[in-house]
């Protein structure tokens, strides 16, 4: 095997805070059953995390995850996973960033970070080929993302150096606060900013001048070109190209009624307040030029400038379609607003999901009189109030008045408030979330099962709103229907996608360059499959590379199981898209069934081989994948079921 030579850089960097200690460890002993990234991540929270540790404490591990294929000429190769134990729910959280940090990070001779312990005084991590340093970093602390990575460029004197680095929400401990990559990218979920924080590393720079080698040069170049042939042929990367998630992300999920708005009263936002905001605005006023991640050729990032109005001057990049909805969340139709949010989130550190659930959580209280201008500190919280909001976001940050109830998420923070506010406190697993699914079945399992707690960039399949017929839904799937109002089958699309997107973040490559957003295009798991037997001289296929994926998520769930004793509760969806109906648009009247849920969760439960009782996995479903010491650590804390 020449997994130590060839693909991986072959080495884990370990950083002990507590002892101000660096040490480094071979990586192969992870290859063979993780890859790379976020499923070798998993296998070292699983193996290094104690039960009963606790999100800040220091022996919570920090990890950071370079791709496999990562530092290589495969197209869009250059994501970052990023894992802990999740400051909102005590359990998994795993997040994934773009940029040219993980590059990097291998040309630099490492594969994955490991951080342990945590500092006395505030430090940052500097890293190259010559050597590893632990640096003071009292000068950084309070500083933004921006100014702390632009004092690190001047500081180490190299302006092509790469950062992974928080904010002050990171610093203080605010439970959404996310990690910077490259001033704009974001490993934003489940609050690894406030991790880094609490073990007070302020920053990690790196700088490689390395190589990754190949094993079989001419086979991986075929590879390449015909994943690059795959995604410059595909109609949807065009689409992507010209407007990003911006474009793809913005009307037709309305449409399908992704959008959660008002904090959930509605599913569907009104057609002349998203025209405010959609893209063709940006593009006409605002958009002034397109980069790309890391060996991307769709570059679907876009900056924008504002040269006029409250909230310029303004140069901003890297805006999704995340912002938009988080727009309708709030219902804020007001354009310019967009970036400046989205540049006080990059600059303080902090998810996006998490601000705009907990500012619409807040409006809410304000609109049903549970606060007033006293509470909010004079601020008017009504819908739509966009100076507000960036207000509020400044008082989360720092912790100020009400902003320091709303740093601890929803579900917290309706426990402490009390008075009915916990009905419309939208969580998963006390994760904060912004999507909405109350007319799209498999979209919502996938949100609602996501190891992280709500998203859907775990299991949350796309093609049910995509318009696929059914016969694609038969012949890929085993599943009657892509039709988004249907249970039956939908556990057998999403279980395929749980495994299909942990493959995506170990190996490397984004999202939008896979084919989950368009079957049968872009690049699908047999052109990974090439990729990676060349690359690595170890030979795989389509399906070891599933079953890799599903190790991968279920090591997730383990850790979920065994610090934070998720059971089958967790896997219900909040209350109001059980008993409130969407209100307006094509799909008015839909909500969930309970008892239609429970019955998809048995499937789900059946296909992973899980007990339906309490949703816990069985020794024997863990050691067919290969995991008999997660059985082992699951049964020696009684959460093994017989």
């Amino acid at each position: 095997m020449q997994s130590e030579s060839y693909g991986w850089a072959g080495k884990i960097l370990r950083v002990d805070l507590s002892e101000r200690s660096i040490q480094v460890e071979p990586l192969d002993a992870y290859t063979d059953r993780f890859l790379g990234g976020r499923a070798i991540n998993m296998a070292i929270l699983l193996n290094e995390v104690p039960p009963g540790t606790t999100p800040f404490d220091p022996e919570n591990r920090l990890v950071f995850g370079a791709g496999t294929l990562c530092g290589t000429l495969a197209p869009s190769s250059g994501r970052l996973t990023v894992a802990c134990l999740n400051a909102q729910t005590g359990g998994v959280c795993s997040s994934n960033s773009g940029g040219h940090f993980a590059p990097e990070l291998k040309y630099a001779g490492y594969d994955h970070i490991i951080v342990q312990g945590a500092a006395e005084d505030p430090v940052y991590l500097w890293i190259t080929d010559q050597g590893v340093e632990l640096r003071d970093a009292n000068l950084l602390w309070g500083r933004d993302t921006w100014e702390t990575h632009a004092w690190l460029v001047d500081e180490l004197g190299d302006e092509h150096l790469h950062t992974a680095l928080i904010g002050p929400a990171g610093e203080n401990l605010v439970r959404g606060a996310c990690i910077v990559v490259d001033r704009t990218r974001t490993a934003a979920r489940g609050g690894l900013g406030a991790v880094m924080g609490s073990k007070k590393l302020k920053a990690i720079a790196v700088r490689g001048r390395g190589a990754i080698r190949v094993a079989e040069a001419e086979p991986f170049m075929q590879a390449v070109h015909q994943a690059w042939w795959a995604l410059a042929n595909s109609g949807p990367q065009g689409l992507e190209h010209k407007g990003g998630s911006h474009l793809v992300g913005s009307k037709p999920c309305n449409s399908a009624s992704l959008f959660s708005v008002r904090n959930a009263q509605d599913g569907y936002w009104a057609e002349e307040k998203i025209d405010r905001v959609d893209y063709p605005v940006f593009e006409a006023q605002y958009e002034k030029r397109r980069v790309a991640n890391f060996a991307c050729p769709t570059y679907c990032s876009h900056v924008n400038e504002l040269k006029f109005g409250r909230y310029a001057p303004l140069v901003d990049e890297g805006m999704e379609a995340n912002a938009v909805w988080g727009a309708a969340r709030l219902d804020i139709d007001h354009a310019p607003w967009l970036p400046k949010f989205h540049a006080m989130l990059s600059q303080y550190g902090v998810d996006n999901d998490f601000a705009v659930n907990v500012i619409g959580w807040a409006m809410e209280l304000y609109e049903k009189g549970l606060i007033n201008q006293r509470d909010t500190g004079g601020m008017d919280l009504s819908w739509g109030n966009h100076k507000s909001a960036l207000e509020m976001l400044e008082k989360i940050t720092y912790r100020q008045g009400l902003g320091d109830l709303l740093a601890e998420g929803v579900m917290r923070a309706s426990q402490q408030f009390g008075q009915g506010s916990e009905q419309f406190a939208i969580h998963v697993k006390g994760a904060d979330f912004i999507e909405e699914f109350r007319a799209t079945i498999g979209w919502g399992l996938g949100v609602v099962t996501a190891p992280r707690g709500g998203g859907h960039l775990d299991g949350a399949p796309l093609p049910e709103t995509m318009g696929y017929p059914d016969i694609l839904a038969q012949r890929l799937f085993d599943a009657p229907t892509f039709d988004p109002l249907v249970y039956d089958g939908k556990a057998k699309i999403v279980k395929w996608h749980e495994s299909y997107k942990n493959v995506i973040d170990s190996v490397g490559l984004c999202y939008f360059a896979s084919s989950w957003n368009s079957i049968g295009q872009r690049i699908g798991l047999p052109e990974i499959a090439c990729l990676v037997s060349a690359a690595t001289g170890r030979e795989t296929d389509a399906a070891e590379l599933l079953e890799i994926g599903c190790r991968s998520h279920n090591l997730q769930k383990a850790i979920n199981t065994l610090h934070a004793g998720f059971t089958r509760q967790d896997d219900l969806p909040p209350r109001r898209f059980l008993e409130e109906p969407i209100r307006s648009g094509p799909f008015a009247g839909a909500r969930l069934d309970l008892q239609k849920w429970n019955r998809l969760l048995d499937d789900y439960y059946e296909l992973h081989g899980w007990d339906l009782d309490t949703g816990w996995q069985t020794r024997s479903c863990l050691e067919e994948l290969g995991l008999e010491s997660a059985a082992d650590q699951l049964e020696r804390v009684g959460r093994l079921p017989g």
